[in-house]
């Protein structure tokens, strides 16, 4: 099965990316698709994962656009996630060693949202 994630279903729920035209969201669907196994996520869930992940990959790429070429440093700082808050919620959480990918993931809330619900299906294994 491949994902349900389009253009138009990916900027309904998230309304940020909706002056972004479908040609820029279908090339950041695509790139997680590639990234993400469908097999260890399961149906139920991939859509979710690719939903997030795009979207991180598009808020990445909205800072990594707005830094002037040729100029050194990140476009988004780097780090664990070590707390959250999503209106009145909110949660710390002990810092593990994420290794660098969680470190790129946690730049953006999308990331964070990604990294939470990959933490809700994979508990102690990382993928």
């Amino acid at each position: 099965m491949a994902t349900t994630v389009t253009p138009r279903t990916l900027k309904l729920r998230a309304r940020a990316f909706s002056d972004l035209s479908d040609y820029v969201v279908q090339l950041a669907i695509d790139e997680a698709v590639r990234w993400m196994d469908e097999a260890q996520w399961g149906t139920s869930h991939y859509d979710d994962g690719v939903f997030y992940f795009s979207c991180h990959i598009l808020e990445e790429d909205a800072k990594l656009n707005a830094t002037v070429a040729g100029s050194s440093g990140d476009a988004v700082p780097a780090g664990p996630v070590q707390s959250e808050k999503i209106l009145s919620w909110s949660v710390s959480y002990a810092v593990a060693e994420g290794g660098a990918f969680d470190d790129a993931l946690a730049t953006t809330a999308w990331g964070r949202r990604f990294i939470a619900r990959r933490q809700m299906i994979f508990s102690d294994r990382r993928i």
